[in-house]
């Protein structure tokens, strides 16, 4: 987009200023890539030609995990929520004022990431461990689930798809420590997201997998789809349009608020945490001045 300022709008110019950086150029595009096909190089070896044999070639190594973080199931329950996209979305809604473009970016990467998601589980029909093993080996937090859609795990596809929007955006030239650090923080973060998924007993350690590498490319395209075509959000950029911003993230609370009905979702820290950001942040840009 090479066009002069004097023939640029203002209420444009300020919401290109948000996209400073060229995708193209960006390390955080090539720099997984090995780690990328070395994930689906490893999948591709151990995809089933039938379920038993997807199971029984992680079943030890999901027991092991499994029973090894059983001791603290409140902190795995709540970490597991991270990849709820209701609860995610919230807590994500603090970088709405400076960094629209991440918002948006996170709503342009939906269509991929759950077109992964359905379609996977759909196509491989891959079951959960809860519905073939005995529940006497392993511990179940939270629900009990039994359905035949394991593969792959959609928790880790949210989280793995919000982290690389969210580190894409803010450091796709990562150059000095301090943009290592928080690489290293926010991947470790979806990393643990995941692996609370072997924990709670909801997935097999593929299905967590392979999730992270669907979960990467989906939030490509969401970074790809916010910085090639720009318009389509951005108004996001301008406060006169915050009331929209503001509504979006109030619907995320209302659906927090109606499952903190359930006396089992109620004890979660997270959720508690997630609906009053989300309160905040949907008052704050609801009330912010609509000029500067």
């Amino acid at each position: 987009m090479n066009r002069s300022n004097k023939n640029y709008p203002l209420s444009e110019r300020k919401a290109d200023s948000v996209v400073r950086w060229s995708f193209r150029q960006s390390t955080f595009l090539w720099l997984p890539i090995v780690i990328i096909l070395s994930i689906i190089f490893v999948t591709a070896l151990v995809l089933p030609l039938n379920q038993s044999d997807y199971v029984n070639f992680q079943k030890s190594e999901f027991l092991s995990i499994n029973r090894f973080l059983m001791s603290d199931s409140d902190f795995w329950l709540n970490i597991t929520q991270l990849g709820d996209a209701m609860i995610l979305f919230p807590l994500l809604s603090l970088l709405i004022p400076k960094y629209p473009q991440i918002w948006a970016a996170l709503f342009g990467a939906v269509p991929v990431s759950a077109l992964l998601s359905i379609g996977g589980k759909n196509l491989f029909d891959v079951p959960r461990p809860a519905a073939v093993l005995d529940h006497n080996l392993f511990n179940i937090m939270g629900d009990t689930l039994t359905a035949y859609n394991s593969l792959p795990s959609g928790h880790t596809i949210t989280v793995f798809t919000a982290a690389t929007v969210v580190l894409g955006v803010l450091f796709p030239l990562p150059n000095k420590k301090q943009h290592f650090i928080w690489l290293a923080i926010g991947s470790l973060l979806a990393f643990f997201v995941a692996l609370s998924r072997v924990a709670v007993g909801a997935h097999w350690p593929l299905d967590v997998a392979l999730g992270s590498v669907l979960g990467y490319l989906g939030g490509l395209s969401g970074i790809i789809l916010t910085q090639r075509y720009q318009r389509w959000w951005q108004w996001m950029a301008s406060p006169k349009y915050q009331f929209i911003l503001s509504l979006q993230v109030f619907l995320f609370v209302i659906a927090i608020v109606y499952n903190l009905s359930d006396p089992d979702y109620s004890k979660m820290i997270i959720l508690w945490i997630a609906a009053v950001i989300g309160a905040l942040m949907s008052l704050y840009l609801f009330l912010r001045p609509t000029t500067k």
